[in-house]
C-alpha cells in the first residue's frame, strides 16, 4: 500500500510536467510548420511576379488616418492581396475563409488577444480573411502600419500601410488566447529587401522602400516575451525552435 502510494504521488507529480512539455512540443511544431508554409508561399510568389516592392499591391503606402475609410481600404486591399499572391502559392492543407462580413467573435472567439501582463493585445473586432490550417492553427491577415510618431524636426510621420501581418493561434479559438502561449505574430513587409519575420523592433524607410531589422540581443528578446509576449516567436525561432522561456 505503501508503495502504491508512493508511485501515485510521483504521477501526479509527473503528469502536469509531462502535460505542458507536450504542449510545448506541439506549440513549437504547428509555429514553425506555419512559419515555413508562408515563407515558402512568398518564394514561390517571387518567383512569379519578382520582388514584393514590386507586386500590385494597393495597400502599399495607403495612408492610415484613423478613418474608417482608410482602414477599409487596407483592409481591402488585404483580401486581393492574399489571393493573388498567396492562396495560390500555399502548399495544401488549409481552407481559406474570406470573412469579412464576420468578426473572430462570431467565428468562435471568447476572448480578445491579452498580452502576457494580462493586457489587452488585440481586440479581434475587426472582419479580416483567415487561413485554416488542418492542424488546427488559424491565421488572421491584416495589414502591418508604420508611422505616426515624429520625425527629427517635430514633423508627424503620417501612418501608412507597408505589408501583410499575421496573426497565428496555434489551436484557433481554443484558449488561452495569449500572446506567447498560443498566438504569434509574422510579418510580411513588401520592401525591397522583403522577407517573413516574427514581430520585433524595425524601422522603415520609405525613400528607399526598405525595412531595417534592428540588432537585438536575446536579453531584450526575453524581457519582451515574458512581459507582454509579442516578440516570443521572434525567441523561438533565435533559439533553434525550442521554447526556453517561461510558458
Amino acid at each position: 500500500m505503501i508503495t502504491l502510494g508512493i508511485i501515485g504521488v510521483v504521477a501526479a507529480m509527473t503528469m502536469p510536467a509531462l502535460i505542458a512539455n507536450h504542449q510545448r512540443n506541439v506549440t513549437v511544431t504547428r509555429l514553425e510548420r506555419t512559419y515555413n508554409t508562408f515563407a515558402n508561399a512568398l518564394v514561390r510568389a517571387q518567383v512569379d511576379y519578382g520582388d514584393p516592392s514590386n507586386w500590385d499591391y494597393d495597400g502599399i503606402g495607403i495612408e492610415l488616418d484613423g478613418s474608417e475609410e482608410s482602414k477599409n481600404s487596407a483592409y481591402n486591399s488585404v483580401e486581393s492581396c492574399v489571393r493573388k499572391y498567396i492562396i495560390p502559392y500555399l502548399a495544401g492543407g488549409y481552407t481559406f475563409e474570406n470573412k469579412r462580413d464576420k468578426t473572430a467573435q462570431d467565428l468562435g472567439y471568447k476572448s480578445p488577444i491579452l498580452y502576457r501582463s494580462g493586457n489587452m493585445g488585440l481586440a479581434l473586432t475587426s472582419k479580416l480573411p483567415v487561413i485554416m490550417l488542418n492542424d488546427g492553427t488559424w491565421v488572421f491577415l491584416s495589414y502591418m502600419d508604420f508611422g505616426g510618431n515624429t520625425d527629427a524636426d517635430g514633423n508627424v510621420v503620417p501612418k501608412r500601410s507597408y505589408g501583410l501581418r499575421l496573426l497565428v493561434d496555434i489551436n484557433g479559438p481554443k484558449p488561452p488566447n495569449v500572446f506567447g502561449k498560443d498566438a504569434y505574430i509574422i510579418c510580411m513587409y513588401f520592401a525591397k529587401n522583403s522577407r517573413l519575420s516574427f514581430l520585433q523592433k524595425v524601422s522603415f524607410r520609405p525613400s528607399e522602400n526598405l525595412v531595417i531589422f534592428q540588432d537585438i540581443t536575446r536579453e531584450e528578446l526575453l524581457n519582451n516575451c515574458e512581459t507582454q509576449g509579442s516578440y516570443c516567436g521572434a525567441l523561438i525561432q533565435s533559439d533553434g525552435w525550442q521554447i526556453k522561456y517561461k510558458y
